[in-house]
């Protein structure tokens, strides 16, 4: 990503258009990144089926090979006989033959693939794309919520070579746990310390907050941050925000700030509930607006109670639906003494790790896919640069 050149943050620019040009542009765009976003996913019912075909041909190889051999061995005369071992290779000659050409298959598919990905990548817009992408260098503060964000790749151990955007519809109706427990991939994270996976689900934490505050119009989303066992230090890469009030207060950071900051969550959740469901909106208070808000908790459980979990789990489970988004950076083993209290906060999050792991379950078939999350190669100089634009974006609007 080369965001060295000086930055225009204004919105997309419509100058000079009328107001129905106006609109007819922006729905022409929306189509064409709908376009893109379809495409993606096209990809990977593709690579899912073209996987589960794979598969069951080498299943049934495996299962014909048991059989054949299973034939020769159960007559102990023909066993070790002529015929016999002739048999034998046979059945194993016609297994070879059956992997290699499903494999022919698998391969040829994953080229196919691979080359549209190639094709599809720098056609995406900067939300849906890598951080290293030159569309970064073209972002403007959207006039609209984005269509989608992109929340790392994904792949199958049979090509790894295959990576498909993983991106999701805006705004994203679950939670996300970014657990910094993860134990990842045995292969690729041997020997990688505790501490070291910790600090990465905190960069990816930010990372993808950074690409949440782009996605949406100036002051359409607003932060929050709990960081009790780090005392505040995750909100200073937002810092930036702070003088627009994108960034709401400072970092909840004691356990009387977790729960006011809760309990101040949950009043918005349930008014704009019932604002919504009764058609009142306008009665809401002054200081409940509509524009979205995301809560960053890091450190989880730390600071927290069994009141204040409940509180996030409502926050999880309702919140999304009135504009209320979470974050949640924890690990289960620092949540042993809550028992199974947590355990439908869990369920009811999508989780993600800071290293590769193959936990991401497709729709169609259910392989279950290797998560790695994108993270931007130079650390967070590159959300740093963001950052300020969101905030000089912010300033422009004021």
């Amino acid at each position: 990503m080369n965001l060295t050149q000086q930055p225009r943050p204004g919105a997309q620019s419509t100058a000079g258009m009328t107001e129905a040009e106006r609109e007819q542009a922006a729905l022409i765009a929306r189509r064409q990144v709908e376009k893109l976003y379809e495409e993606v996913w096209g990809i990977f019912v593709d690579a899912a089926r073209s996987a589960a075909s794979y598969r069951s041909s080498v299943g049934y190889a495996d299962n014909r090979l048991d059989k054949d051999l299973e034939d020769v061995l159960n007559d102990p005369r023909a066993r070790t006989s002529p015929e016999g071992l002739a048999q034998q290779d046979a059945a194993r000659a016609k297994h070879r033959e059956l992997v290699e050409r499903a494999r022919a298959g698998l391969d040829k598919d994953a080229a196919q693939l691979a080359a549209e990905v190639a094709q599809l990548e720098p056609k995406l817009p900067p939300e849906m794309a890598r951080w290293d992408s030159p569309s970064w260098a073209t972002w403007r503060a959207p006039e609209q919520t984005a269509l989608a964000m992109r929340l790392g790749d994904l792949h199958l151990p049979e090509n790894p070579q295959l990576r498909i955007p993983m991106v999701l519809r805006l705004p994203i109706e679950r939670g996300l746990w970014i657990d910094s427990g993860a134990t990842g991939l045995e292969d690729d994270t041997a020997g990688l310390a505790t501490e070291a996976v910790r600090a990465r689900s905190t960069e990816l934490a930010v990372t993808l907050t950074a690409r949440m505050m782009a996605a949406f119009p100036v002051g359409h989303l607003k932060l929050h941050i709990v960081d009790p066992e780090g005392k505040g230090a995750a909100a200073s890469p937002f810092a930036p925000l702070a003088a627009s009030g994108l960034l709401v207060g400072t970092a909840a950071t004691t356990a009387p700030d977790v729960a006011g900051l809760m309990s101040r969550m949950m009043d918005r959740v349930e008014l704009a509930r019932m604002a919504l469901e009764s058609g009142a909106t306008d009665a809401l208070p002054e200081h409940i607006d509509f524009s979205r808000q995301l809560l960053v908790v890091h450190g989880f459980p730390y600071a927290f109670d069994d009141r204040t979990v409940t509180q996030l789990r409502h926050l999880v489970e309702e919140g999304p639906r009135v504009g209320v988004h979470v974050i949640v950076v924890g690990s289960r083993d620092d949540s042993l003494s809550f028992g199974p209290l947590l355990d439908p906060l869990w369920r009811a999050m999508l989780r993600l790790t800071p290293i590769p792991e193959d936990h991401i379950a497709d729709p169609w078939v259910g392989h279950a896919w290797t998560y790695t999350p994108d993270l931007p190669s130079d650390g967070t100089g590159v959300t740093q640069t963001l950052l300020g634009w969101v905030a000089s974006s912010a300033a422009e609007g004021s």
